[in-house]
């Protein structure tokens, strides 16, 4: 009798686990699917954008040198010797990541014997303290473009011989061809094909396509 009500107990439990996980399956299936094309068709691609402004684009000749009392000597090579200029305005690479700014006090007219390097001398305004021992990186103000509209390099796209970047028109981006001029570290001047006022896409344009659906989920400025 015992025996009987054990398995009839136990045949009771297995079916109504087998009725719980058929119920389980049955509610995952029933579940709307959740996946990031599904994501995109409801709400858009995310992207961030740029406004476009006009502005001074720097270039920057980068070097490294031993910092001692406000004072960082740098010894460079020819080539970059002809692009430094006493005057010039600098900045210096402190620990917490920040730049100290600094100018070109002194360049040598004669090269090293010995390594055919020449010295530079860069002047802080205000105290470095240096990642690693006593050298230091530091950015040369080697050339300064007035007023000009310049964007992120990484929003201009090459399509063959054309340049041209993403922007959103009723939500929905487009192509927008552009003219390049000239090029600094991270940023490219345009010539031609944008107006101040107007907003480019800077990051996210790698998976767009023509007409596809965009929202904005933040700006990014110069």
């Amino acid at each position: 009798m015992i025996r009987s009500v054990f398995y009839i107990g136990l045949v009771g439990l297995v079916a109504g686990s087998v009725a719980w996980k058929i119920g389980v399956i049955k509610d995952k299936r029933n579940a709307p699917t959740i996946s990031i094309n599904n994501e995109y068709k409801k709400y858009g691609k995310p992207v961030e954008t740029f406004n476009i402004k006009k502005d001074d684009l720097l270039f920057y000749e980068r070097v490294t040198g031993e910092y001692s009392n406000k004072r960082v000597e740098l010894m460079v090579s020819k080539i970059q010797w002809n692009k430094i200029q006493k005057g010039q305005m600098a900045r210096i690479l402190s620990a917490n990541n920040k730049f100290v700014k600094g100018i070109v006090a002194q360049k040598n007219a004669f090269a090293d014997t010995n390594t055919g390097l020449y010295k530079v001398v860069v002047k802080s305004y205000a105290p470095v303290v240096p990642q690693a021992g006593k050298n230091v990186v530091v950015d040369v103000n080697i050339k300064t473009l007035h007023n000009v509209i310049a964007v992120p390099s990484t929003s201009i796209v090459r399509d063959g011989k054309s340049n041209f970047v993403w922007m959103l028109k009723d939500k929905k981006a487009v192509k927008r061809e552009v003219t390049k001029g000239q090029e600094s570290q991270m940023y490219v001047q345009v010539t031609k094909g944008l107006s101040v006022g107007e907003n480019i896409i800077v990051r996210g344009a790698s998976t767009l396509e023509k007409g596809d659906v965009a929202r904005i989920v933040s700006g990014e400025q110069k």
